[in-house]
């Protein structure tokens, strides 16, 4: 019974570490795609 507890808690922390991985990721890209935006906006403004 403990075990199972045990294995269950691990797979849980397992995916809360996977989501806050791919948030991280998202974040990033989302960030570069912001500033490459930017980037566009003041060469079009030049």
């Amino acid at each position: 019974m403990i075990g199972n507890l045990s294995s269950t808690f691990g797979s849980i922390n397992l995916k809360r570490r996977i989501l806050d991985i791919k948030i991280q990721e998202l974040n990033r890209t989302s960030r570069t795609h912001r500033v490459h935006r930017l980037m566009l906006q003041n060469n079009q403004s030049i």
